[in-house]
């Protein structure tokens, strides 16, 4: 609903872009920006349900694109199309809800979904346009959205290296909070779930070099992926049957499998295995 109605203000803001350019500059971004508290509620509320994290990715994005095109008209023809403060395309101003958003869905980007691992930092790339959105993990939205091909995978390579370089430099570590640092490594620990070979020893090196910059905050988030991972291995779930060699699990012995199984353990397998049916019978 959320996502529809988004549509439908920014539908009736082209139309009023047709019929009257003056107003065209205000009525999109003011209409759309009013949405920005629904998506920042649906998102607390929500934070590890894909369609709500897409939904409101979805809103947000449009919101900031309206809010961008409006301030490179009002700075007018001259300036670049980059030039946009940062404060003209912040659609939350209060920073303890931005930082709600990006402690509530940072572990969703290493969540197994492609749709959740991508909807969650399109939407933080949406709310924190001063950090998420000006650093080098802007462009991990495509790859953890997983599907790539060969050179959108070398693309994506190169995304998730400039990740872990931003660790070597500092670049997160050195932020005001360690928030950025764990988003980050749940990033990196969310392209490994991508289906892409290619892409894997580059999230490794990355995120060796998490844990050399900053051991204390990303850590916990690969021995908890780590973790998780071996349970579900353990446990024969789903994809995961990569970790024992890829093979799938042992079929189910029937129920006359399992008593022959007793009988042979019970009489061996020499020449009292003969006796087996009569001692069974009896």
């Amino acid at each position: 609903a959320l996502r529809v109605l988004a549509r439908a203000l920014a539908a009736s803001a082209t139309t009023t872009t047709s019929a009257s350019s003056s107003s065209s500059s205000a009525a999109s971004p003011t209409d759309l920006s009013s949405l920005a508290p629904r998506c920042v509620a649906l998102l607390l509320a929500h934070p590890t349900t894909p369609s709500a994290v897409a939904a409101a990715a979805d809103v947000l994005e449009m919101a900031a694109a309206a809010a961008a095109a409006a301030a490179a008209g009002a700075a007018g023809p001259r300036s670049k199309s980059g030039s946009s403060k940062t404060s003209d395309l912040d659609l939350i101003a209060s920073a303890e809800q931005k930082d709600a958003l990006l402690s509530a869905l940072s572990p969703s980007l290493s969540s197994p979904s492609a749709r959740l691992r991508s909807g969650a930092l399109r939407a933080l790339v949406a709310a924190r346009p001063e950090d998420v959105g000006a650093g080098p993990l802007s462009a991990l939205a495509g790859v953890l959205a997983g599907d790539l091909d060969v050179a959108r995978g070398r693309a994506g390579a190169v995304a998730v290296a400039r990740v872990g370089e931003g660790f070597a430099r500092g670049l997160f570590s050195a932020a005001s909070s360690a928030s950025l640092s764990a988003l980050a490594t749940h990033a990196l620990v969310g392209s490994l779930s991508v289906r892409f070979a290619p892409l894997w020893p580059a999230a490794r090196t990355a995120l060796a070099e998490a844990l050399r910059a900053d051991f204390a905050v990303a850590w916990p988030v690969v021995l908890s992926a780590t973790a998780e991972a071996q349970r579900a291995a353990l446990a024969g779930e789903g994809e995961n049957k990569v970790f024992r060699g890829g093979k799938k699990a042992p079929k189910k012995p029937s129920a006359e499998e399992e008593e022959a199984s007793r009988v042979r353990i019970s009489f061996g397998d020499g020449e009292d295995a003969a006796a087996a049916p009569a001692a069974a019978g009896g």
